[in-house]
């Protein structure tokens, strides 16, 4: 059952050494990640108008995105609400 579970998830080269008690993780070159929160943004949300939020999200989507550029930094894509 669990290697049913684990195919779903990772890829066969990555479960192969996985299940052979082998190393899983590759090396990276380091890296910094930037995070950011919109604090108390449910409360926003729910005073504002629609088009405003969308506005805003659109707004600072673009400044990240064109920041990124800029400095010649990978842009890691979006997953459910959350922008990476």
């Amino acid at each position: 059952r669990m290697q049913s579970l684990l195919k779903s998830i990772q890829s066969a080269s990555v479960l192969e050494r996985l299940l052979n008690g082998n190393q899983v993780v590759n090396y990276a070159d380091p890296c910094t990640a930037v995070v950011a929160k919109i604090n108390n943004y449910l409360e926003w949300a729910m005073e504002t108008a629609p088009l405003t939020i969308v506005r805003a999200l659109v707004a600072l989507t673009k400044n990240f995105d064109m920041q990124a550029t800029t400095h010649g930094m990978e842009k890691v894509k979006c997953t459910g609400d959350q922008y990476w």
